[in-house]
């Protein structure tokens, strides 16, 4: 299920926010997509123990991505408590654009980050949770310039100006924004647009980055 676009795909990560060894990372099977979606803390964690499980107690320390779910679970429905409008998109884009990024972790294994429930709830811009590119088959990838866009959707009452950054490990240089400073209006949206070629792109070779926005009043 974990495959399915519309689902909020959970890695697991440590206490030091390392990923997990048993995270299962990306890309997906088939067409290359980017999964998973976040990252959570899901080794060492203190769960009610089951009655078939072994051991004693009313309590166990497990390790799992399944440890790691319940607590992007909660963060939604807290998220959801906080806006009741929302619909699941938007919990999840929600969730992932104010996600924290990891060092040395890719998309490809740890999504946008770890989960931040303090930074979800307190947002006032949410973005749009991914810009897949796809990965097409070669020799026929499409000629010219691809593009895909990113929005930015403002909750607040006033507007809100965004300096913009990409991170593309080893090919920074593929993409290209049409913007480097977006103001988002009050209650309103704004887009940019990131644009690649791949022709220029090397064959058989997932590339995967973060585009980062600050507010640019600090």
């Amino acid at each position: 299920p974990g495959a399915a676009d519309a689902a909020l795909t959970v890695g697991a990560v440590d206490g030091t926010d390392a990923l997990a060894y048993f995270s299962s990372q990306g890309p997906r099977a088939g067409d290359k997509a980017l999964k998973p979606d976040l990252t959570a803390p899901g080794v060492g964690i203190l769960a009610a123990r089951s009655q078939y499980s072994e051991g004693e107690g009313l309590y166990r320390l497990s390790d799992g991505t399944s440890m790691a779910t319940p607590h992007v679970t909660g963060a939604a429905a807290l998220l959801a408590a906080e806006h009741p409008d929302f619909t699941g998109q938007q919990l999840k884009e929600a969730l992932m654009s104010t996600s924290k990024p990891l060092a040395d972790v890719t998309p490809f294994q740890g999504g946008s980050g770890r989960l931040d429930v303090a930074a979800a709830t307190a947002a006032t811009v949410l973005a749009t949770a991914r810009a897949d590119f796809g990965y097409p088959d070669w020799p026929t990838a499409p000629e010219g310039p691809v593009e895909r866009e990113v929005r930015y959707t403002n909750l607040a009452g006033s507007d809100v100006t965004l300096d913009l950054a990409t991170t593309v490990a080893g090919a920074t240089d593929l993409f290209a924004l049409s913007a480097r400073q977006l103001t988002v209006p009050a209650h309103g949206v704004a887009s940019v647009t990131v644009t690649t070629q791949f022709d220029r792109v090397p064959a058989d070779q997932p590339f995967s980055g973060f585009l980062t926005a600050t507010d640019s009043t600090g």
